[in-house]
């Protein structure tokens, strides 16, 4: 399939998001379903309160897919009207319709949430050779959602689409070498795919390949390398990567002491809800470290750290 505003051999810039703010939109395929084309048009309207909100475009998607499903108004669609032509029958099973409905189900997005439904869909969506919808359902199984968990199979679905060149495949079988998830684990296969997945832009993996340089995992230890890697990761919007720069500075590793960047850099990730982050801060003004020291705004950053562990904790039982 042709993506969306492509023209052959021309790269996506700035000015294309300029043309679609002042009305540019994609031409509807020819013999594209009549309720995906009018939704399109509707997402697409020039005025925001006359588009459909999230629970209707997961109906409508529904009502493509699963023609017995119930739409918005309670009334039931009748496909087998005259006016539906066999050229628009493959639309029943468009694996972008298949793959953006088990998503809404998986997230509970609009919807209750529904693993099961939601692998299901990943299932036939990937079984079309959709990408996303092999990442997802490697992640189903990984973690036992919608479906048993089997980390070896979890393992296949991310290598096939690690080998496609997917950044985000790449990440998550760079971690199940390192850790050995679904397969033996192998540091220096963990260090190729977290490389991959770095020149590919992905950031979770610049940020994990300087763990492994500061921590000597799979490669000589070197705190400059780490260092620089936690900077590329910080500045790409990664937010483990903003506190671990703040770390280098505050202990030294890699860079020069800077007591002052250091909290200001953990005072950002802070801010931003990372917990380590917090608990650094809270150190920082109890101690007097670099600033001035003040024990109330150490208790506030304490409590804040605390709060933000509670909730991983409670998370990490939920999925148990």
């Amino acid at each position: 399939c042709r993506p969306p505003f492509y023209e052959h051999g021309e790269p996506y810039d700035v000015t294309l998001a300029l043309d679609i703010i002042r009305g540019t939109r994609e031409t509807i395929v020819p013999d594209t379903h009549p309720i995906y084309s009018k939704l399109y048009t509707d997402c697409w309207d020039g005025e925001p309160d006359k588009r459909p909100k999230m629970i209707q475009v997961v109906e409508r998607l529904g009502a493509i897919i699963s023609p017995t499903d119930t739409t918005a108004d309670n009334c039931k669609l009748d496909y087998c009207d005259t006016t539906i032509h066999a050229s628009n029958k493959s639309q029943f099973n468009n694996p972008n319709n298949i793959f953006l409905l088990g998503y809404f189900n998986y997230f509970g997005i609009e919807i209750c949430e529904d693993d099961k439904k939601a692998f299901n869909l990943f299932f036939n969506a990937s079984n079309q050779n959709h990408k996303l919808a092999h990442f997802f359902v490697g992640e189903c199984y990984r973690y036992g959602n919608g479906t048993k968990k089997n980390e070896q199979l979890a393992f296949e679905y991310y290598k096939k689409l690690a080998n496609r060149n997917c950044a985000a495949a790449q990440l998550q079988i760079s971690y199940c070498y390192e850790k050995g998830i679904g397969i033996k684990k192998d540091v220096k296969k963990a260090i190729y795919w977290y490389q991959k997945a770095a020149h590919n832009g992905n950031i979770v993996a610049i940020y994990n390949l300087g763990n492994c340089y500061r921590n000597g995992i799979g490669v000589n230890k070197n705190y400059h390398k780490a260092f620089k890697l936690y900077k590329k990761s910080a500045k790409n919007g990664c937010l483990s990567g903003i506190t671990m720069v703040g770390y280098c500075y505050h202990r030294g590793k890699g860079t020069i002491v800077d007591k002052r960047n250091a909290f200001d850099l953990f005072y950002k990730a802070a801010n931003l809800g990372d917990g380590i982050a917090q608990y650094n801060l809270g150190i920082m003004y109890e101690k007097g470290d670099g600033i001035k020291k003040n024990m109330e705004l150490a208790t506030y950053w304490y409590k804040q750290g605390y709060q933000n562990a509670q909730n991983r904790l409670e998370n990490v039982f939920k999925n148990v």
